[in-house]
Formats: C-alpha cells, sequence, structure tokens
C-alpha cells in the first residue's frame, strides 16, 4: 500500500513592519453593551497572517466548532497575505487580536510597542523549506543556497528570519543568498515562473508544488528531529497576540478568546487528520480535501502538546535566532517576561482541572471496539501497563532501532480487543492511512507487535526519514514487529499477507479499532 505523506511548509508570519500604513485600515469591533443586548455574542475581530493554513487551524477549527459562539463570542476573522500586515493592524489598534508568531512580539517591544504572546499553537517552527524541481540536483540542502533566490512571505516575517537562521546553522551568510518577497498563496505561482529559485513556505501552499512534482522538499521544519538537528531544537511560532492593554481592561475577553483557542488545541492534538478536516467546512479545506489533510497530517507533530502555554527554554532559542538575524545584538536587553503571558492558559487550566490530566499528557491512541471507542494518553498507558525498551531489524529505515513502547497484545488486552478472536484489526495512521490484521495472525508468537512511543537513539524523541519527496517522522506511535515475518491465517486476504513485511510498520499511529 503507498501512502502519500507529502512534507509541509507552514506559516508565512513573523517580525513587525510596525509602520501602521502596512495594515488593512478597520475599526475596532468591540461595542458599548447596553441592557438590552448583555446577552448577544460579543463582535471580535482576529486579524489572521495567512489564508486556512494548518498552522493557524486553531482560528478555523474553534470557528467551526463553534468554541468561540460557547464563550459568547461573535468573531470575524480577517486573513492577511503575511504574518507582518496582521501584526500591524493590531499595533495600530484597528484589531485587539492576532493570529501571528512570536517574532513580531519581539519587534514590537525593540520598536517600544507592548504585544504579548497569550497562547503558542505551535512549538516546533513549522515551515518547509522546498526548491524548484529542476534545481534539485543543484541545491540539495540549506548549506546549497548561496548565489539562490529564496521566497519568503514577507522581508522580516518568520519565513524569512527562520531561513536566515537555518543558513547561519548550514554555514551560509545571509548576504550570500537573496530574500524576495513573495506572499503565502501566490509563493507557488512565483516559484511556478521562475521568479525564485527557493521557499521557505507554509502548507498547503508548499504542499500543492511537492505533490505536483514542482518542487522537491529540502527541510522540514515540522518534524521535531528535523528542527533538533537543523536549528537545535524548537521555540514558540504561532499563537494569539494581543495588546497590554487589552489585557488591562479587558482581560475577561482575552480570557474568551484563549477558552476557545485552547478547547481547540485540545481537539487538534487528540484527534487524527483525518477527524480534523470532517470537521472543517469547504472554504478553509478547499476543494481538495485530500490535498488539505496531507498537509494537516505533517503539521500535527509541530502542535503544543502543553495547551499552548509558552516554554522558557523555547523562548531563549527564538531570541538567538533574532540575534543572527539582527533584530537584536548580543548586548539588547530583551525582557523576556513581557513577551508573552501564560496566565490564561493557566487559568482555563484550573478551571478545566479534569479535562486537563487527558490534554495535558501528550500523544493520545484511540481504542475502537464497535460503538465503543475511548481515547487514552500515553502518560496514562505508562501508569497501567509494562513499558519496554526493545530492538528491532527495522524495514522503515532498513537496519536496527531501538525503541521504548508497549507490546502490542498487552494493550489489545488492555482496551478489550483481545475478545474479538477471528475478527480484522485495524490500525489507523493519522493521514487515514489502514492497515487490517487479522487477530489470529496477530496473537502468534513470531513476529510479535510492538507500538512504540520514543526512539531511544534521537534526541528529539523521532528520527526523521524520507518519504517520497518529504521528511517524516513515525510520531506519535509506530507499530513495529519483533522477529521474522510469518504468513496470517488467510495468506490469500487483502492486506493480511504476511505480517511483519514492511506494509505492515504502521507509522503516525493514531487508533487500533
Amino acid at each position: 500500500m503507498k501512502r502519500w505523506l507529502k512534507a509541509i511548509a507552514h506559516c508565512g508570519l513573523l517580525l513587525l513592519l510596525l509602520v501602521t500604513g502596512c495594515a488593512v485600515p478597520m475599526t475596532n469591533q468591540i461595542p458599548m453593551t447596553t441592557v438590552a443586548d448583555q446577552n448577544a455574542p460579543l463582535p471580535i475581530t482576529i486579524a489572521v497572517g495567512a489564508p486556512h493554513v494548518p498552522v493557524y487551524l486553531n482560528f478555523d477549527l474553534a470557528q467551526a466548532l463553534g468554541y468561540f459562539a460557547d464563550e459568547g463570542l461573535a468573531v470575524e476573522l480577517q486573513y492577511f497575505e503575511g504574518g507582518s500586515d496582521a501584526a500591524a493592524a493590531l499595533t495600530s489598534g484597528a484589531v485587539d487580536f492576532s493570529g501571528n508568531a512570536m517574532d513580531h512580539v519581539l519587534e514590537a517591544q525593540m520598536a517600544g510597542a507592548d504585544l504579548r504572546m497569550l497562547m503558542n499553537f505551535l512549538d516546533q517552527p513549522c515551515a518547509t523549506l522546498i526548491v524548484r524541481s529542476d534545481l534539485a540536483d543543484v541545491i540539495r540542502s540549506p548549506a546549497d543556497l548561496a548565489g539562490h533566490t529564496v521566497g519568503v512571505t514577507r522581508l522580516g516575517s518568520a519565513t524569512h528570519t527562520l531561513t536566515v537562521f537555518v543558513a547561519a546553522n548550514a554555514g551560509v551568510a545571509a548576504d550570500a543568498f537573496t530574500a524576495v518577497e513573495v506572499g503565502s498563496a501566490t509563493m507557488p505561482d512565483a516559484l511556478r515562473a521562475g521568479q525564485i529559485d527557493v521557499a521557505m513556505g507554509v502548507a498547503p501552499y508548499s504542499t500543492e508544488l511537492v505533490n505536483a512534482g514542482e518542487a522537491q522538499v529540502l527541510l522540514d521544519l515540522c518534524q521535531p528531529a528535523a528542527v533538533q538537528a537543523a536549528i537545535g531544537g524548537g521555540m514558540p511560532f504561532t499563537g494569539l497576540l494581543t495588546r497590554a492593554d487589552v489585557i488591562a481592561d479587558q482581560p475577561d475577553v482575552a480570557q474568551r478568546v484563549v477558552n476557545a483557542l485552547v478547547k481547540a488545541q485540545r481537539f487538534i492534538t487528540s484527534h487524527s487528520a483525518e477527524e480534523i478536516v470532517a470537521a472543517l467546512p469547504t472554504a478553509v479545506i478547499g476543494n481538495d480535501d485530500a490535498a488539505y489533510r496531507q498537509a494537516l497530517a505533517a503539521t500535527l507533530p509541530a502542535f503544543s502538546q502543553a495547551d499552548g502555554a509558552i516554554d522558557p527554554a523555547g523562548l531563549e532559542r527564538l531570541l538567538e535566532l533574532h540575534k543572527t538575524f539582527g533584530t537584536i545584538t548580543e548586548t539588547t536587553q530583551v525582557d523576556q517576561s513581557s513577551l508573552y503571558d501564560n496566565e490564561f492558559v493557566e487559568s482555563f487550566r484550573a478551571a478545566n482541572a479534569e479535562a486537563t490530566v487527558t490534554a495535558g499528557t501528550g500523544p493520545q491512541l484511540t481504542f475502537g471496539n464497535g460503538d465503543n471507542v475511548s481515547s487514552v494518553s500515553l502518560a496514562k498507558l505508562k501508569t497501567a501497563l509494562p513499558v519496554v525498551t526493545l530492538t528491532v531489524e527495522d524495514e522503515v529505515y532498513d537496519r536496527p532501532k531501538t525503541y521504548e513502547g508497549f507490546w502490542l497484545l498487552d494493550l489489545l488486552a488492555y482496551a478489550n480487543l483481545l475478545d474479538t478472536a477471528g475478527d480484522m484489526l485495524l490500525f489507523r495512521a493519522a493521514d487515514g492511512y489502514e492497515i487490517r490484521i487479522e487477530m489470529a495472525a496477530v496473537q502468534q508468537n513470531q513476529p510479535r507487535g510492538f507500538v512504540a512511543f520514543r526512539d531511544v537513539e534521537a534526541a528529539a524523541g523521532w528520527e526523521p526519514f524520507p518519504k517520497g519527496k518529504a521528511t517524516i517522522t513515525p510520531a506519535p506511535f509506530y507499530l513495529v514487529w519483533d522477529g521474522t515475518a510469518q504468513p496470517a491465517t488467510a495468506a490469500g486476504a487483502e492486506n493480511t499477507m504476511r505480517v511483519g513485511e514492511p506494509w505492515s510498520w504502521s507509522y503516525q499511529l493514531t487508533a487500533i479499532e
């Protein structure tokens, strides 16, 4: 079976232009409230740094699932073609909230303004560096960028600063290549026209080019292991921004916006790409839901598993990025505590303590048996089952690999799925890919199924590997096999021929039914 997982590049955002003229003029949408309309939804406009891209998924999902409405908000999402424009709208007071990267907050502080990040959607800089296919033999990695033209969403945006940082870590100075502003949705046309050789883009626009064979992936920064190798680890990326005066004057409104977006974050981190896409309207995913699903599946590993709370260690790495870019110097005084405010996320957690036990514990594995479906966190599984360290001859990496995980039979027993002897087990991945294996084959002694949750040899948790033109990891769970492949009981049945052969090594596993 062939699974189409394409690399995704994500996010056209960052670093404020901080010039009011760069933003689309608009008026503040928050009205004075009278006794007659106290129960009416409160109108809010949120400026979003790119239209309908996975790195800003929380906004579209909260709208689609009614989370904003649940908080008594009537939200208008206003989309921009670059994060700098959305941040300018926030800084000017045209809107009170925006979807942007942390970079804009730092730039605002350097210019004397006071923006804050209230919630971090992604803690990996989820963008993808792609190269035009006709240049793929010339530009093979970021180390080959010298002398070439690189497209970014906006000059000074997150895609720009990230490109400079990645290049610097590969030994290429910022003045050795040319950065060109091409927007986000308009980036594919610029690459097709030959205006740029390489692009630091976001899904689904970068995915569109890769799927069409017009571009190839150089670096997928949605994958934690790839980020670790390229720039040393994750950092705050896209999220919810506001101004300090909004926090002071309208804390209740800020809390309600955060509540809706944390609910969306928990939905994202506990559901498969297929399930998330099913919840979104055509206006968001477009006419090709398969392409959007692929882009989203590749983005999911980058989403924060901490309800969007900002990690100070990641922020330190972001500051190193901006020292490289030139936003700040080694002697610049940066008040890190004023760059973000975790109070609203923490308040949501305190008010939803029972749900936090599940949502804050990381990856979830879903078990289904007829109408009985439940999702169990990795943390809970680790307390309920023996954690095993196992070395296998890995069919995907084509070499021995060592993992931490659980024996498959232990998982099935825990989920009461062993009582369905003779039935087929379905293993579903994040992108909707499925394999079916007979229960009798799973219960045999050779080979034994093993569900891994960590690659022991990888500092970031998982080692990336190439898949088509993309680079992915097996996270959150990976079905591997210990021992020699043996025929299943129904050797001629579709998808059940030989358990343990390469097709049955199911990575990015999210559900067993």
